[in-house]
């Protein structure tokens, strides 16, 4: 189709059929042709152009990363709003934890009627009481009552003394202490590291693996 000046009004007009739509885009797009529009000798093939390609871009939306900026900027938002919420509940939950493990100024567990190990767990120590077991333990003054048999395993290095008995016996971190007192509690406790099990006697040996599941 033979584009000319009546042609480039119509489409100027926005009155083109579809074909004759498509002859001008491709006479637009096409800077090498040779195919110039009858047009009047002050006007320029070159000038329609022009003003073809001004109106084509005053339709247009503005560029993508002008419509995206704010769009990421508001996910830039919220993004970092998740990551401050989660480090706060984090922070919170971790407190709460603490806060329920912190160490009691007294402990008593009353185990002499069950028939299963009850376990007590603070920062200090993880505490296992087996059954038919009573115990009291100060840790203000570091001092254990109990009757029965129980196994510690000290968070750190720590020293207790048993019932009257003043003396003062140390735990040592990481390590794990199986205790003994079968005296009603009159301090004349069993210490034994859990290493050295089989040094025991085969009777005590096989209550504390029974009791203790070791």
């Amino acid at each position: 189709m033979k584009v000319n000046k009546q042609l480039i009004e119509k489409y100027h007009r926005d009155e083109c059929t579809p074909e004759e739509a498509a002859a001008v885009e491709a006479w637009l797009l096409d800077d090498e042709s040779d195919d110039v529009p009858d047009l009047p000798a002050n006007e320029q093939a070159d000038q329609h152009k022009q003003a073809i390609w001004v109106g084509i871009e005053q339709t247009l939306p503005p560029e993508n990363i002008k419509n995206n900026t704010p769009v990421i900027s508001l996910w830039l938002k919220a993004g970092a709003a998740c990551i401050v919420l989660a480090l706060c509940v984090f922070l919170i939950g971790r407190s709460s934890h603490k806060k329920n493990n912190r160490m009691a100024a007294s402990i008593e567990v009353d185990n002499s009627t069950a028939l299963e190990v009850r376990h007590v767990n603070n920062d200090e120590y993880q505490l296992s009481v087996g059954p038919g077991t009573s115990a009291r333990i100060d840790n203000r003054e570091g001092v254990i009552h109990f009757t029965g048999s129980m196994i510690i395993k000290p968070q750190r290095d720590i020293e207790f003394s048993f019932g009257t008995y003043p003396q003062k016996e140390t735990f040592k971190s990481g390590e794990t202490y199986i205790l003994l007192d079968e005296q009603h509690g009159d301090g004349q406790v069993t210490i034994v590291n859990e290493r050295n099990l089989m040094d025991m006697p085969p009777v005590l040996q096989k209550r504390i693996i029974t009791e203790f599941n070791i």
